[in-house]
């Protein structure tokens, strides 16, 4: 189980009045019961939700400079929000914050889109 408090993830729960529940939240806490692993979300919407470790999965992070500007994939070794791509980059001295909004940087959407063919080849 790699959730920790206060990370960002996304999921769903089926409940059998409603169906399947998505959700987006912050984790409140992370532990295992029966032989389960449970997460606690924190919804956006306010409610409180328990589901299994396998139907949560964390939110992508993007990053965008502070004095705005395109968004970026989030570099995962850095402690401090920066970008993934060179592009962005090269300057160290701007600073980034975190954002869910979408990629806009060709250089980003280039790096999905070669991840997408690569794991499509190892997966068949």
């Amino acid at each position: 189980m790699n959730f920790t408090t206060g990370q960002r993830v996304t999921g769903h729960i089926t409940n059998p009045v409603a169906g399947r529940v998505e959700f987006t939240g912050t984790v409140s806490d992370a532990y295992r019961t029966g032989g389960k692993d449970i997460v606690n979300v924190t919804c956006d919407d306010g409610q409180e939700r328990s589901a299994i470790a396998e139907n949560v999965v964390p939110e992508e992070l993007h990053v965008t400079s502070i004095l705005g500007g395109k968004n970026h994939l989030a570099s995962g070794g850095s402690p401090a929000p920066f970008p993934l791509c060179g592009s962005a980059s090269r300057n160290t001295r701007t600073r980034f914050r975190n954002t869910a909004a979408p990629i806009d940087c060709q250089e980003c959407s280039g790096i999905l889109a070669r991840r997408a063919t690569r794991l499509a080849r190892e997966g068949a």
